[in-house]
């Protein structure tokens, strides 16, 4: 064998050992796919989706979910459309959340928790007066048949000194 083609085999083998350690440049991180559930979340809460925020969400008994709400249930297990629907009642509109500083934390390759903070401002409809509320928010996200799912939510307000 010449020794261009000695060369030419090694410059093969040298390309193809270095391409099986690179990543491709336009797949999304696990990270990134995971935060655009909780972007997800926040656009369905935004705009009343109960569609979206539905879909968001594992939908079995075994979901949990801990709110800061006084006028409901502290922690609430199971999931369903019609949560989201009495949820939802309100005009679009009423309340506006956004996200603050949220992050991902890996468990394993298909388990994650987001810890975020969430602005959310609240206009009442007749007189137009707006309050803030200042809240803490995790959320357990787990991939279950190709998609992260939310499998426990937990918010809660933020003390106000």
């Amino acid at each position: 064998m010449s020794s261009k083609s000695i060369l030419g085999l090694l410059i093969c083998f040298a390309l193809a050992f270095s391409l099986s350690f690179a990543q491709p440049s336009n797949a999304a991180s696990v990270e990134e796919e995971v935060l655009q559930v909780i972007n997800n979340w926040i656009k369905a809460f935004n705009t009343n989706d109960t569609k979206l925020m539905s879909s968001l969400h594992w939908i079995s008994p075994s979901l949990s979910k801990f709110g800061p709400d006084k006028g409901t249930a502290f922690l609430t297990q199971g999931e369903s459309v019609a949560d989201w629907k009495s949820t939802f009642a309100l005009p679009v509109g009423t309340f506006m959340n956004s996200l603050h500083n949220p992050q991902v934390t890996m468990l394993s390759d298909n388990i994650a928790i987001i810890t975020m903070y969430n602005n959310q401002t609240y206009t009442d409809s007749t007189t137009k007066v707006q309050t803030v509320g200042l809240y803490r928010g995790s959320f357990v996200v787990q991939k279950i048949g190709g998609k992260w799912l939310i499998v426990h939510e937990h918010s809660s307000a933020l003390p106000v000194e």
